[in-house]
Parts: C-alpha cells; sequence; structure tokens
C-alpha cells in the first residue's frame, strides 16, 4: 500500500507530481533526443524511452532526491554510491571503461537535480518510471499512476522523498560580548494574532497556466533578484513596567491559578479578576526577513547573528518612521550589502553604488477597521512615488515597482485562439517576449551585466489568488552555476 502525502515543510515548487506527458518535439541535430512540457518547464528526453501518452514521475530543478531511491537505481555518479558498486568494479577490471561507465548515472552525492542543456536546449528536471519507484519500495507493484496523475507530494509512506535543494553554508557565529547577558534576559513576545503575516508564496505560472483566463485583470511587474523583508507599523504587546512587589503577587497569582489545586469557582473568578495582562497593546514597529521576525521578542539578541549581514535592521532604521499605523510594506531589497562590496545577490546591483542597497515596495497591507485592504501594484507604485515626494532624502534608495503591462491578457496578445491552446501558447509568448517584458535578457537595471530574473503576474482587485513568477530560463541556468560554485544568496542561507 502506497501512501502520497505533503509534508509540513511541503513546497509546491519543489515537489514530485505524477504526469503525462502530451507531446513531443524533434530537436535539430539529434536523431535519439525529443523535448516536452512538463508542468510548464522543458525538458529534454530520448525517444526510446519516452513516449507520447506514457504516464511518469516529474522532479523539478533545484529539488534533491531521496538518496536511497538513487542508489538503488544506480543513479549516482560516484560508483561506490550504487547498489550495483561490485558489477561496475568487475567490469572495469575487464577493462572496459566504457561499460563501466554505462552501469552509473549522474546525480552529485547529494541528489540534487540541476538544469543542464542538451544540443543547445535547456532541460529542466528528471523524469522517471514506476519501475525505479518499484525498485526503491516493492509496494509500487501495485500502483496505479493513472489514478494519481496531477497530483503532487513530497513524501511517500511517512517517508520525505523529495526537497528543496538547499546547498550547506558554514554558520559563522558572532563574537558578541553580551551573548551570555542577553540569553539571560526574559523575552517577552510582542506579537497579537492577526496583525502581522509573512508573504504568500509565489507561485510558478508554468505549473498553473490553466488557472490564467483571457479577461484576467492583470498587472505585470518585473521580478528583482534581492532578498525580502516586511516593514509594519501594527498593533503589538507593549510590557509594563512592574514594581517588584507587583511581579511578586502576579507571579502569586498566577502559581496559584494554573496549578494543579482544584480551586472553587468563588476562588477561581477572585484570581482571574486580579491576574492582569503585564503589557498594553498600541502601534508599533515590526520587521522581519522573508522567514524570520527580528524583533519579535523584547530583550532578544537582533545581532548579525550566523552571518556577517544585517540588511533588515539597516533598511527598518531607514523606513520604519515613514510607515502609518496599520501598514505593512513588502518589499526586495537589492545592490550590495551596506558597507560592503559584495551585492546581495551575486551580479545584481540594481544601479546601486558600491556599498549600498535599495528597497523595491510590491505588496502593501493596510489594517482598517478590523478589516485588511490590500493595495493594487499601480496603488503601490503610487503610494511609492508620494513617499518620495514626501521624503526627497529617499529618491536615490527607494526603487520604484517597475510595472511592465496593465489589462487582461486579451489585450496583452490579442490573436491568440481562444479555443485551441490558448493557455499554452500565452506562457511560450510570455517566457520568450524580450520586447515588452525583457525575457532572456540582460537586467537594464543593473550596471553590471546579469541575465534579467523574470516577471511577476498580480490580479488587479483580487488579491486571494495572489501572485505568479515567470523565470528565465537564462536566469535559472545562471542561479545554478552559482550554486554549483558556492555562491549563495542571503535567502538561501535561511534568513
Amino acid at each position: 500500500m502506497i501512501t502520497l502525502t505533503k509534508s509540513k515543510t511541503y513546497v509546491e515548487e519543489y515537489a514530485l507530481s505524477i504526469v503525462r506527458i502530451e507531446s513531443l518535439e524533434p530537436i535539430e541535430g539529434s536523431d535519439f533526443l525529443a523535448k516536452t512540457l512538463v508542468n510548464g518547464f522543458p525538458i529534454v528526453v530520448r525517444k526510446d524511452e519516452v513516449s507520447i501518452g506514457d504516464v511518469l514521475f516529474y522532479a523539478p530543478n533545484e529539488s534533491q532526491l531521496n538518496l536511497q531511491f538513487l542508489s538503488k537505481n544506480n543513479l549516482f555518479e560516484d560508483y561506490e554510491l550504487n547498489n550495483n558498486a561490485k558489477e561496475y568494479l568487475s567490469v572495469l577490471e575487464a577493462a572496459d571503461k566504457d561499460e563501466a561507465r554505462k552501469l552509473c548515472g549522474y546525480f552529485p552525492k547529494t541528489g540534487r537535480i540541476r538544469m543542464i542543456r542538451l544540443r543547445k536546449c535547456p532541460s529542466m528536471g528528471f523524469l522517471f518510471s514506476l519501475d525505479t519507484m518499484i525498485n526503491w519500495n516493492k509496494g509500487f507493484k501495485d500502483f496505479n499512476m493513472e489514478e494519481h496523475i496531477g497530483e503532487s507530494f513530497d513524501t511517500i509512506n511517512d517517508t520525505l522523498f523529495i526537497k528543496a535543494y538547499i546547498p550547506y553554508v558554514p554558520e559563522q557565529r558572532s563574537r558578541n560580548k553580551n551573548n551570555k547577558r542577553d540569553k539571560k534576559l526574559a523575552r517577552f513576545n510582542r506579537m497579537i494574532p492577526g496583525q502581522f503575516a509573512f508573504h504568500y508564496d509565489t507561485k510558478n505560472i508554468n505549473q498553473h497556466i490553466d488557472e490564467i483566463h483571457p479577461d484576467d485583470d492583470v498587472t505585470i511587474s518585473v521580478k528583482c533578484h534581492g532578498t525580502s523583508a516586511i516593514f509594519a507599523n501594527i498593533l503589538v504587546k507593549k510590557p509594563l513596567q512592574l514594581s517588584l512587589g507587583r511581579q511578586m503577587v502576579r507571579k502569586a497569582i498566577r502559581k496559584e491559578l494554573y496549578g494543579k489545586k482544584k480551586l472553587s469557582s468563588h476562588r477561581k473568578a477572585f484570581l482571574d479578576a486580579h491576574n492582569k495582562p503585564d503589557y498594553t497593546v498600541g502601534y508599533g514597529n515590526v520587521y522581519s526577513s522573508r522567514t524570520v521576525i527580528k524583533n519579535q521578542y523584547i530583550n532578544k539578541n537582533r545581532g548579525k547573528g550566523y552571518y556577517d549581514v544585517d540588511v533588515w535592521s539597516e533598511w527598518n532604521n531607514r523606513i520604519a518612521k515613514y510607515i502609518p499605523e496599520g501598514m505593512l510594506i513588502y518589499g526586495e531589497i537589492v545592490g550590495y550589502q551596506d558597507g560592503s562590496n559584495k551585492t546581495i545577490q551575486k551580479g545584481y546591483d540594481y544601479g546601486c553604488p558600491v556599498g549600498t542597497s535599495k528597497l523595491m515596495i510590491y505588496r502593501i497591507v493596510m489594517h482598517r477597521d478590523n478589516n485588511k485592504i490590500e493595495l493594487d501594484v499601480p496603488d503601490v507604485l503610487k503610494w511609492t512615488e508620494k513617499l518620495i515626494e514626501r521624503a526627497p532624502e529617499l529618491k536615490d534608495i527607494i526603487l520604484p515597482i517597475p510595472i511592465l503591462y496593465v489589462g487582461t491578457f486579451d489585450n496583452l496578445y490579442p490573436n491568440l485562439d481562444h479555443a485551441n491552446h490558448w493557455n499554452e501558447d500565452l506562457l511560450k509568448l510570455m517566457a520568450n517576449d524580450s520586447e515588452r517584458f525583457g525575457m532572456e535578457l540582460n537586467e537594464p537595471l543593473c550596471i553590471n551585466p546579469a541575465p534579467r530574473e523574470g516577471i511577476v503576474v498580480r490580479f488587479n482587485g483580487d488579491p486571494i489568488r495572489g501572485a505568479f513568477k515567470l523565470k528565465c530560463i537564462k536566469f535559472l541556468e545562471q542561479e545554478g552555476k552559482n550554486v554549483s560554485a558556492g555562491d549563495i544568496g542571503l535567502e538561501m542561507q535561511g534568513n
């Protein structure tokens, strides 16, 4: 019995899926290779191994596969990691290096899947058959692939099978003389539920192209390559300064109230009435990276931590005073790490002088009368422009979001046939639209030559649908090379 599930750390972008091969196109200059689209991504296959109509497993680019699975199927490039290591040595001893090499695969010891080019065609991901799964887990003998087409998952029978590839980054602990003192300080959680929210995941439009419609009213903007940040002026808990006597009384009340001894209803009511909170509520500044609230706690050491950067704190000091009560701004910090000649993302300066950075605000949420209001992207741009007008000192360090198009897809590409492969044709046009979107070109916002990361699609007037991203092939290829070379951006470092 095989069960396919999603773990708590499931990320759609790096999940395994079951797909049907819908088409195969020839590759010029090759008799045995063909190309196809899987979940919207190009992949090169062998004609003698893959046919139209086949149902296969698909693992996406920059994911990491179960190492035991790779070993059982002899897919590692290092023969010592494979199940057939003895057979490999036997063939090698017979002085047949070419035959021995055929007994190995091409996966590194990490199990990472990375983009490659075959006959100049990009291939993003790894397709494999049910037979390879059976080699790893015999329970797949009775598995019906047809019944699970379109499903995505990362866990098989409670075993994590696939995850995002995260390269190893050595820890560099900061030497802070106050660390011991800080650990002794009580931490007070400032956060109030419902006030703060991390940015929702931006989905790959490749995998969701069927959710797009001709009459969708959208804003398409440049996707900048930096590190995410959130700056907010929201309701938080503010600790009261209690006298020593009041602290002792409060401690005694809570000890009795939450102790094991059963209390009478009158005694409990009395204690509840005197169990007053040790905080007040008011507006306060909160800031975060993509995944970590940097000042969630009072008396928490907010130094540079494991990494010798704190671009979020630096930017919070610059922008916090300009944020109205009840507002959260979501942005991308781009350029250089402050005071350093090292860019936040390798090669991407976004016109910043060395040692400086810029903030591109791409999303704004406001709390008003117990409601959350999400601004459309054009309104985010207007707010940013007015901010710069009010505070000219921000002119050179705030990057207004570069909007490329506002309107419907029908008006964007009016000649597309609604009845025949409209979604697929739309994806192809957008992915290759260098004139409107700068796809597959160098980023004009940068001084140093670097490929544009891609574009982001947001739906006007409908925040629930979130955002979709479309990345350039050249960017993905360069990013893979950087990771292989050990050049890791801040977000991959877990900040």
